[in-house]
């Protein structure tokens, strides 16, 4: 275990021996050369984020898993189709957007058909999701 004081104690556990006590180990030395990556994550996943405050580790989890995924979606997307609204300044929040209505299109078309949706829910999900002839897949 190596202790290193800065502005607050940092615990790392390594098998990496100590040079001296007078200069930084080599686990902070090798974290700080790494952690670019872990900063531009965060940086980007932060500007569009689901994340709420919560105590509850396995939805912070969560949270995290998702910003995560609709990152490397969107990614994934500007990679195959790299004339997609390239224009725009807002591109992302328009694909999570897109994302978002794509997966609650089949719900909203099933729970429109149950018999006991009030009129006006009924009404709504009208307006929101555009008709399809058959229940198969959604696409464009």
């Amino acid at each position: 275990m190596t202790e290193h004081l800065t502005s607050k104690v940092i615990l790392r556990f390594s098998d990496i021996d100590e040079s001296s006590k007078e200069e930084k180990p080599e686990i902070v030395m090798e974290y700080n050369r790494t952690k670019a990556g872990v900063d531009t994550l965060d940086q980007l996943t932060g500007n569009y984020s689901c994340r709420r405050k919560t105590s509850r580790w396995p939805m912070a989890l969560f949270y995290d898993i998702l910003d995560i995924s609709a990152l490397d979606a969107y990614i994934i997307w500007c990679e195959i189709n790299p004339g997609w609204n390239s224009t725009l300044p807002t591109k992302r929040r328009m694909f999570l957007q897109d994302v978002s209505k794509k997966m609650m299109q089949r719900q909203l078309l099933r729970r429109s058909t149950t018999p006991s949706i009030s009129f006006s829910m009924k009404k709504f999900v009208s307006t929101v999701v555009p008709r399809v002839q058959s229940m198969g897949r959604i696409y464009d």
